[in-house]
């Protein structure tokens, strides 16, 4: 029962996350982009836009959209390990491999995401950097906190398989 729980709180939590990622995908990337890079969403002229803003603007959004991706597999690789726990009937050590690999990827895009962001900044290009750099601080935690519930059920898989 208490596995049943777990899948059902973890899948709304997939979902959710998802959600917002997908909002933040749609609306606030392309939103500070245009900001950052003075091209206007209000006041839109494109005959005033001049190629530095075309590129600091497409630069920007395509990078964020790009490593975006990563945490949309993340979102996909939980999702199927509620559906190992589900047939299995519990989590195990194939539970715990696959929560490994998610806190490895949401660590190294978090990382790239806390470089690239520190890229921007320097090149004045991003004017969220408080923002972004707490986004990337929040990467890291929860990469962290996967990769703890990794190490428990890990450990407990080890334990069932000793008994």
């Amino acid at each position: 029962m208490k596995t049943n729980i777990s899948i059902i709180f973890m899948r709304v939590t997939l979902v959710l996350v998802f959600l917002i990622r997908l909002l933040i995908c749609s609306f606030w990337y392309p939103f500070s982009v245009t900001l950052s890079s003075d091209t206007g969403i209000l006041d839109y002229d494109p005959s005033e836009i001049t190629f530095q803003q075309n590129v600091e603007f497409y630069c920007q959004l395509l990078f964020y959209w790009i490593i975006s991706l990563p945490c949309f597999a993340v979102v996909l690789m939980g999702f199927i390990n509620t559906v190992y726990a589900r047939k299995e009937g519990t989590f195990n050590k194939k539970s715990a491999n696959i929560l490994f690999k998610m806190a490895l990827i949401l660590f190294i895009s978090s990382i790239i995401f806390l470089i690239v962001n520190f890229v921007f900044m320097s090149l004045g290009w991003n004017k969220f950097i408080n923002l972004y750099l707490a986004v990337g601080i929040l990467g890291l935690v929860f990469s962290a906190g996967i990769y703890a519930v990794h190490k428990y059920i890990a450990k407990g898989a080890a334990n069932n398989a000793g008994h």
